[in-house]
């Protein structure tokens, strides 16, 4: 609404200025590129004089304030048109490739004010990266283990083109995968490119157990923030492979506070999913004493608030009342740091809270967070979570309630198919299949332009009707959806459900078909490889293999060294999952 009126206000103040501009001026500065019905033979240097007695133009004046601020004219910006003005619009012109005829229209202010002050924020982003570097690299020279990744020297390393990857491809294992992908990666030459990639081949060798070679990888990357990134996401891998201890030993060499919190809050889950209730303590002790030193723009209530919702979703085990203890500590931490800073008014991570408060099944609590939160898009999650929360709780009404605010359709979608799933669950199938049934119907009312939005609320559907038992409705959403990649995810997912025999044999070859047709290698090995995974997680070894066996063939062929480094990077996790799956 605010939008809209101060754009209908606008157009009250700029169309008597228009007008009159039109009237008076448009013998010198026009209102649209190109020749205007009745002007005069174009202006030319020296001819302004005649023009002082007319009142000043709101264009011209426009012009000379945003010429100013790029330094381009240093002249008063009086609205008047002078030789000065003239030179600095031609030079303008010239500079962003326009035709140099020195008018001054309104789409000349238009590509200033979006194409001019898109260069200058440019130039900002980088100033404000080269001190994030600077910072980074400051943090890392702090700790011994740190300030060796700086000093190692790979300036001179090249990839070896003589090398025979026969013998790992007839006989893969991660470690030999891995190092083919360093290999690749050392070809790439762009450096952010570059560095993206070893990231992700650290994170790879840190899932696989090869920690050392992990460090040795993340002192190759040249960018110090991802140097602190790679060694968070280490941390984070480690842990969640089941090596606690080496994953607190890698957060805590993590400079940067906020990064080694992150970290350690991948440890404290894992600690919790192992049944370590002191260690986890200790550790949630050291994330709230870590969190306390964070500045509000960094979010650490949205931080806290994560680690409190992963707690609480691990606290059916034999620690639960601990855990559910930890969460409850996390979350009071997390509200302190959400004071009002003004009537109405709260710090980034509000929302955050909220969802977490709705997720914990402290909906009231959720509710009344809700209403300090004034954006559709704050709002929409918590209305999602409480929609979920309510429907846990048996108060099917109520979370349809809550759904019913959403009202943007995918979100509305997506929600719906969460509220069936959770129905399903509690054993109410005549209800899930009613709520399934209202998500596919409004999903496939979607705006086919907008195939985004309309394939991912289509496969949550189709993978939840999956779940629930219902596989030829999830076909059916499955048909319906545009995006390739969205599409073979779900086709796999009835593929595998459906029963053993002919209608199963062909689902599965519609979607060979359909990643046969991905024009890009680099996709055709992600599929397969998230294939693979489902299959192990249903029981089906054999086929997981074969998908796996499919994706190193794939990547193999990869000439691009960052696209092969990718995915033999993505395969390599891929068999660790494959052998580390019950």
């Amino acid at each position: 609404m605010w939008f809209r009126f101060k754009n209908d206000r606008w157009r009250a103040v700029a169309k008597p200025w228009a007008i009159a501009g039109a009237l008076i001026f448009s013998l010198t500065v026009g209102s649209a590129p190109g020749p205007a019905v009745g002007a005069l033979p174009p202006v030319v240097f020296g001819q302004f004089e005649a023009l002082a007695i007319l009142a000043p133009s709101p264009l011209v004046r426009r012009i000379q304030e945003l010429l100013t601020e790029l330094g381009e004219y240093d002249g008063p910006a009086d609205g008047r048109m002078n030789d000065d003005t003239l030179a600095a619009v031609k030079g303008y012109q010239r500079q962003s490739g326009l035709d140099d005829d020195g008018r001054v229209t309104q789409a000349l202010i238009d590509h200033i004010e979006f194409t001019g002050r898109a260069i200058e924020l440019g130039e900002k982003v980088e100033r404000i990266r080269a001190g994030q570097i600077d910072v980074a690299e400051q943090a890392l020279m702090t700790r011994p283990e740190t300030r060796a990744l700086l000093e190692a020297n790979f300036d001179d390393e090249r990839a070896d083109p003589t090398r025979d990857v026969s013998k790992c491809f007839a006989a893969p294992d991660a470690r030999c995968l891995l190092e083919e992908a360093l290999n690749s990666a050392k070809s790439v030459n762009r450096d952010r490119f570059r560095d993206w990639v070893l990231g992700e081949i650290v994170v790879a060798q840190a899932q696989a157990g090869l920690v050392a070679a992990a460090m040795d990888t993340a002192a190759r990357i040249g960018d110090p923030r991802l140097i602190i990134v790679a060694l968070g996401n280490m941390a984070s891998a480690e842990a969640q492979s089941g090596a606690v201890d080496q994953a607190l030993a890698a957060a805590r060499v993590i400079p940067d506070p906020w990064a080694r919190a992150k970290a350690l809050a991948a440890v404290v889950a894992a600690m919790a999913a192992a049944g370590n209730p002191q260690a986890m303590a200790t550790a949630v002790d050291e994330i709230i004493g870590l969190s306390r030193t964070l500045p509000a723009e960094r979010g650490p209530a949205q931080f806290l608030e994560g680690l409190a919702t992963e707690l609480w979703r691990q606290s059916g085990d034999v620690s639960g009342q601990v855990l559910a203890d930890a969460s409850d500590r996390i979350m009071a931490e997390a509200a302190a740091r959400m004071e009002p800073v003004d009537v109405g008014k709260f710090r980034p991570g509000a929302s955050a809270v909220a969802v977490a408060l709705a997720d914990l099944g402290r909906v009231t609590e959720a509710v009344d967070a809700l209403e300090t939160l004034d954006a559709d898009s704050d709002r929409r999650p918590v209305f999602a979570a409480l929609a979920a929360a309510a429907t846990r709780q048996g108060r099917f009404l109520a979370g349809a309630f809550y759904a019913a605010e959403i009202t943007e359709a995918r979100y509305w979608v997506i929600t719906l198919a969460e509220i069936g799933g959770i129905q399903a669950q509690a054993g109410f199938d005549a209800e899930a299949k009613g709520t399934l049934a209202q998500a596919l119907a409004d999903a496939k009312g979607i705006d086919y332009q907008q195939s985004f939005a309309r394939s991912h609320a289509l496969r949550a559907v189709a993978i939840t009707l999956v779940a629930v038992g219902s596989v030829d409705r999830a076909l059916e959403a499955t048909n319906l959806i545009q995006d390739p990649r969205v599409m073979a995810e779900a086709l796999w997912a009835v593929a595998l459900a459906r029963t053993p025999g002919a209608a199963s044999e062909n689902t599965m070859a519609r979607f060979n078909i359909l990643v046969a047709s991905f024009p890009s290698a680099l996709d055709r090995t992600w599929v397969l490889c998230n294939a693979a995974i489902r299959a192990r997680s249903q029981g089906n070894s054999g086929i997981a293999q074969t998908l796996l066996s499919r994706a190193l063939a794939e990547a193999q062929s990869i000439q691009d060294p960052w696209a092969r480094a990718q995915a033999l990077a993505k395969a390599a996790t891929t068999l660790v999952t494959l052998a580390g799956a019950p």
